[in-house]
């Protein structure tokens, strides 16, 4: 019984020398050091792939943690955002991202083929969609 105990306390020695010690690593994140598209945010999501979507008066930010892809209205693509000045961001249950414009309407992001499609205001089809900023998504 003596011998059992000795090894007992022998084992627990070890395993409390060989535990590394407990540490946070702390990151500040601004505007700044991310290199965001704007400090003005308007709009936070996080997605299913743990990619944090920042929405600023400057285009829509992805933050992987380490950097940032910022997307920005391009008048020569069809397939980008429609509007730089992003109201609101949201993912559906079916993985789709949803993002709110000031003058733009909404886009639906494909997170595969990282391009957009517009829902705009129409009178002609009566869409439900409003002619006005875009800043709430329920």
């Amino acid at each position: 019984m003596r011998a059992a105990g000795t090894i007992l306390i022998l084992l627990l020695s070890f395993v409390y020398r060989a535990a590394q010690p407990f540490s946070y690593n702390v990151s500040l994140y601004d505007s700044q050091n991310i290199g965001l598209s704007h400090n003005t945010v308007t709009g936070l999501a996080m997605d299913h792939n743990g990619f944090l979507w920042v929405g600023t008066i400057d285009g829509l930010n992805r933050f992987d943690g380490k950097s940032v892809k910022i997307y920005r209205h391009d008048r020569r693509d069809s397939t980008s955002i429609s509007n730089s000045f992003i109201h609101g961001v949201l993912e559906d249950q079916e993985g789709n991202l949803w993002i709110g414009t000031r003058d733009g309407g909404i886009n639906k992001f494909d997170l595969i083929t990282e391009k957009f499609t517009h829902f705009t205001y129409s009178e002609e089809k009566e869409n439900g969609i409003p002619n006005a900023p875009i800043t709430l998504f329920f």
